[in-house]
């Protein structure tokens, strides 16, 4: 069977919510689809009251329908999860054949964040070439994740979540790529879902292009859906709903505009992005990108006289700059950006905002390592409050200052970014490599608690030699004051000074930027010590203490 062709353009049925626990129903509602000329079922391993119940439930009822089933998701404690390990995948095609005998369409349900990308992607490329399956689609995917995937093996369609009032999903750029690839792109959820597909059908444009069709407005949605190349996977409880969702309305130029109008999908889809970029010469925007901690506020000083736009000064979200970005370009002034813009989405609500008023976009993206931005944003909250702060303090402190940033911002941004590239839309994408300015500040050591009792000979020397002696310690729940003072002390009554911190946040995601090997208590103690953080050298105690001074790029410190 192919796959490049129509196959996959022709009519759905979703099975999520197939009412399989009442046979009559279901039945009728498979009897309703065959009868209006659906074509394929798709459903998942996970469906059903247990995992496994739709397929089960399809097995002997499947036929004059072609099957598309999902793997790649588990249920655990009544919450599904991806799982994207390739044993896992190979169990799962395995057990989905054994329930259903065969599958004429393969997806990978969703990427697992926890497994490398190739690793499924691995999987699924044996599924093919072993002949378990004929074809494998892609779910729930990025651009990048589609090009992954797309490397490894054949990619058949891809499946998105797509409504009139979606803006993420075509904002991510991957309806753009997989149309580009010539691939089918599978919109489900078309109704915005169960809870608000009432909303969704009463809508007030879609209500008046049904009355002049004289159709339902579930049909001229899924008209409309069509009409932009989007194959519309509905699903339905009812066996009298089943008609309305094969239901063909002509749209004409009327209904597309006015079915268009305020929506992304239809902007973005409608019409070629060479015809959405205005003409050179017109105002320009700036946006200025990476991870927190890069150095953006800094770099936007070089664009003095435009306007700048960043929600941390102007309070808000990014989607609420784009108002304030439309009046600065209509008032005929240039505007630089300057928050993370990790993903395709983020960037794309700047481009498509800055093209509607004429303006180009140029992108600047500052490529700095995690250990230089964690640097940066660690001396940005010691600039702030003072001194080192964690937990539900560091957490109330984000909120009055966003320019304190806590670990889990930075490990957001990892998660999430795609950098960006040249098919988005700038008019340029520029990198700029990080480079640290030359600090200033003696020689230190860094050592722990364990080094001044007894004193260790590499502590001894670093005295002698006139470096200041820096101890960091993690003692979850402890006093840090009380124990840092402790510390010094004992190292005066040895005879020599040092300077100690210590961490009392506990184990589990960190919370703050002082437990090993976040460089909170280094950095700190650097600088009360009059340091340079580059002429730091550690002295090991554990593989924590080699993973910091690995982080820092800090020598290790050796016997003398």
């Amino acid at each position: 069977m192919g796959f490049t062709d129509d196959t996959l353009r022709q009519d759905w049925l979703g099975t999520q919510h197939l009412p399989v626990h009442d046979e009559v129903v279901a039945t009728a509602v498979l009897a309703a689809a065959r009868e209006a000329g659906v074509t394929w079922l798709d459903t998942a391993d996970v469906y059903g009251p247990r995992a496994g119940d739709v397929e089960r439930f399809l097995a002997t009822r499947r036929s004059g329908f072609r099957v598309a089933t999902k793997v790649g998701l588990r249920r655990a404690e009544g919450r599904w999860a991806p799982d994207g390990r390739a044993s896992a995948i190979d169990r799962a095609i395995d057990a989905s054949l054994e329930r259903l005998g065969a599958i004429e369409l393969l997806w990978l349900h969703a990427v697992d964040p926890r497994v490398e990308l190739a690793a499924t992607g691995r999987a699924l490329a044996r599924a093919l070439r072993d002949g378990r399956v004929p074809a494998v689609g892609v779910c729930n995917v990025s651009v990048a994740q589609l090009r992954v995937f797309a490397d490894l093996f054949p990619v058949a369609a891809v499946q998105v979540e797509l409504s009139r009032r979606d803006r993420a999903v075509v904002r991510s750029g991957v309806v753009q790529e997989a149309r580009e690839r010539g691939l089918p792109v599978l919109g489900y959820r078309p109704f915005q879902g169960r809870e608000r597909s009432g909303r969704a059908l009463a809508d007030p444009v879609v209500a008046r292009v049904a009355a002049r069709q004289g159709a339902s407005p579930a049909a001229v949605v899924l008209a409309w859906l069509r009409d932009l190349g989007v194959v519309p996977l509905p699903g339905t409880t009812d066996p009298l709903h089943v008609r309305d969702l094969t239901t063909r309305v002509a749209l004409d130029e009327r209904d597309r505009a006015e079915l268009d109008a305020d929506t992304e999908l239809g902007a973005q889809l409608r019409r070629p992005r060479a015809a959405r970029v205005p003409p050179a010469g017109g105002r320009r925007v700036v946006l200025v990108g990476g991870t927190p901690g890069a150095g953006k506020t800094r770099h936007t000083t070089r664009y003095a006289d435009w306007v700048r736009l960043n929600r941390d000064t102007e309070g808000g979200t990014l989607e609420g700059l784009l108002p304030r970005l439309s009046a600065a370009l209509d008032s005929g002034r240039d505007v630089v950006l300057d928050n993370t813009y990790a993903t395709r989405a983020q960037r794309n609500a700047v481009l498509e905002t800055s093209w509607r008023h004429g303006a180009r976009v140029w992108c600047e993206w500052l490529d700095t390592p995690d250990a230089e931005a964690e640097r940066n944003v660690v001396a940005r909250l010691l600039d702030t409050v003072g001194h080192l702060v964690g937990g539900p303090e560091l957490a109330a402190w984000n909120r009055a200052d966003a320019s304190v940033v806590p670990p889990r911002a930075l490990h957001r941004f990892r998660a999430e970014v795609e950098p960006p590239d040249d098919t988005e839309g700038f008019e340029a994408v520029v990198r700029h490599p990080f480079v640290r300015a030359p600090g200033t500040g003696r020689p230190g050591l860094l050592c722990a608690p364990v080094h001044l009792s007894p004193v260790h000979p590499v502590v001894s020397a670093a005295v002698a030699a006139g470096d200041a002696i820096l101890v960091a310690d993690w003692a979850p729940g402890s006093d840090a004051a009380s124990r840092a003072a402790a510390l010094e002390a004992q190292a005066r009554a040895a005879g020599f000074e040092v300077f100690a911190a210590s961490c009392p946040h506990p184990a589990g995601p960190p919370d703050c930027w002082c437990r090993p090997p976040l460089p909170g208590l280094v950095l700190w103690l650097a600088r009360r010590a009059g340091v340079d953080p580059a002429k730091v050298q550690v002295l090991a105690a554990s593989p924590t203490d080699r993973a910091l001074a690995r982080r820092l790029s800090l020598e290790l410190a050796t016997e003398p």
